[in-house]
């Protein structure tokens, strides 16, 4: 493989991973009408089920330089996309332990996210950081913006409700 085919395939990655950085957080919002048929909770606790993904960036991203220094950046980033896709499935299909269990762990994981993909685009496209970031921070904000919109449409499709509407962010 060529220095370019990776650069570009690095950087497709990167845009992947930075769709997975907002959209499940933003998805929750327009569900909370549907999801308070079901679940037996306060305004507060569902204020706290959208606020907990803001908590875990406070918590983990002051760590993520050293769990990177730990693993590699590679590898880091590679696990936080890991807890994100596990955090999702959890939210969507395991309960309410598994509603929180689920934000806790995909909270933690776009934490980790949030701080290493632009350290990696400094590092690996030096020559085009305004480019990178830019596309990163499109890709994350639109992706932010159709999860909005949809999560409401998706959750009344039939055979949907809020849950697969949720994992649909997977």
């Amino acid at each position: 493989m060529t220095k370019k085919s990776f650069q570009l395939l690095l950087f497709l990655g990167l845009i992947f991973v930075s769709v997975n950085l907002r959209a499940p957080i933003t998805a929750v919002g327009p569900l909370i009408s549907t999801m308070k048929s079901e679940l037996p909770f306060s305004s507060g606790v569902f204020g706290l089920l959208t606020t907990i993904p803001l908590i875990m960036f406070a918590v983990f991203s002051p760590f993520v330089r050293r769990i990177s220094d730990f693993f590699g950046a590679g590898k880091t980033l590679l696990y936080s996309v890991i807890a994100i896709l596990l955090g999702i499935a959890l939210r969507s299909y395991a309960g309410v332990a598994g509603l929180f269990a689920g934000t806790l762990l995909l909270g933690a994981g776009i934490a980790i996210g949030n701080v290493l993909v632009p350290g990696i685009i400094k590092s690996r496209f030096p020559d085009r950081i305004g480019l990178a970031t830019g596309a990163f921070t499109i890709s994350m904000t639109s992706l932010a913006a159709v999860s909005a919109a949809l999560s409401y449409p998706l959750a009344s499709l039939p055979n949907m409700g809020w849950r697969s509407s949720l994992a649909v962010w997977m």
